[in-house]
């Protein structure tokens, strides 16, 4: 499949989509509104890397984007960790030669991506697939995702029915769409704070992520790349988003902000129920669940809500537990708390959610994109 054929036959593939759908029948199909299943989650760095098409494969249609891309250390920190202090003296402790650091080492892990399926068969720095899902092979979203029918149509006149067909079949590949909040909080959540990789903390001394990390700060900061309807505006929230709903960007970041909470609160969970020993990291993580813990009853306080006053309530019949060898509980409970936030994602759209704003930090993490100065 080449990139060439998703931008040039777009209308071609949108009949082909449309067929796939009409004869598969619309129980076939994820919805968007089901929630996948819960479980220990997959790294965005442990796609299947056959499948990773690269930055390239997106350019076309998503050129504003990737110029914003360009500008975040999640694109130019991998090229320059050979060089990196740090990142040398954790790869020495791993045992990683100084040239293997930007190869299939632990570093690529969360620093880089395999993409096998690119021309040049390379690792690249964090990228759209780490974020949305692998988008190629045969089965793959990255033709489906634009193809909004016949020939003739487009964004503005695709059906109703017609988009939510194709969302499933997306959904299906893999792809973590910007609606799908808690995806996308928790595959941020899985790199920053380390998940199934504590040996590089109790070996090399490396951060263990951070219990104040804070999704809503890092989306409004140096990430954020909201320029599909306009590429001459960065809007608070994801610019076909708020088209295609007619939400507001408050609205987004009430439910983003309980979303990353609950994700933070996940996987720091599984990070504790993987420890067969007391380490650093396991103490970090119990740490890091402590202060998730602590937001949401903040958040609870703000804005009652009965899907966090029963992750609290269960958290507090489990919380002698949140150490090692408790597996089997620990990640019990993660999979409720995981099963809560796509529930949370798919029955709140933010207009009742108020009382959260005052929680919300209105600081941003980096220097935010402004395509007007770049």
């Amino acid at each position: 499949m080449k990139r060439g054929v998703c931008i040039s036959c777009r209308w071609m593939f949108g009949g082909v989509v449309c067929l796939l759908l009409a004869g598969a029948g619309s129980g076939s199909f994820v919805r968007d509104q089901d929630a996948p299943p819960v479980g220990p989650p997959m790294s965005p760095t442990q796609v299947d890397a056959s499948k990773v098409m690269g930055t390239q494969a997106c350019l076309d249609c998503h050129k504003p984007m990737i110029e914003a891309w360009k500008m975040t250390k999640h694109a130019t920190f991998f090229d320059q960790m050979r060089q990196n202090p740090d990142a040398k003296t954790y790869a020495t402790a791993m045992g990683v030669p100084d040239a293997e650091i930007t190869g299939n080492s632990v570093c690529a892990h969360c620093h880089g991506m395999h993409a096998e399926a690119t021309a040049i068969k390379s690792v690249t720095g964090v990228s759209c697939e780490s974020c949305h899902g692998a988008a190629g092979g045969a089965d793959g979203w990255l033709n489906a995702h634009g193809s909004y029918g016949s020939k003739e149509t487009t964004r503005e006149t695709e059906t109703l029915e017609h988009r939510e067909m194709r969302f499933a079949l997306c959904d299906k590949a893999g792809m973590i769409r910007p609606e799908r909040v808690y995806l996308l909080a928790r595959n941020c959540c899985e790199c920053h704070l380390m998940y199934e990789h504590g040996n590089i903390v109790n070996k090399a001394g490396h951060p263990a992520g951070n219990g104040d990390f804070e999704v809503v700060s890092w989306i409004h900061g140096e990430i954020d790349h909201n320029l599909f309807i306009d590429p001459k505006k960065n809007p608070q929230a994801p610019s076909l988003w708020m088209w295609r709903y007619k939400k507001t960007a408050a609205e987004r970041n009430r439910v983003l902000y309980v979303a990353g909470k609950l994700a933070a609160l996940e996987v720091s969970l599984r990070n504790v129920a993987n420890a067969t020993k007391e380490t650093s990291f396991s103490q970090a993580m119990s740490g890091h669940a402590r202060s998730y813990r602590d937001d949401l009853s903040d958040i609870n306080d703000s804005a009652t809500l009965p899907e966090i006053h029963k992750i609290l309530e269960e958290y507090r019949k489990i919380q002698r537990k949140i150490r090692p060898n408790n597996k089997e509980t620990l990640n019990k409970f993660a999979d409720v708390v995981a099963k809560t936030g796509l529930e949370f994602v798919q029955k709140h759209d933010g207009s009742q959610l108020g009382g959260v704003d005052s929680l919300i930090p209105t600081d941003v993490r980096g220097k935010r994109y402004n395509p007007a100065s770049e």
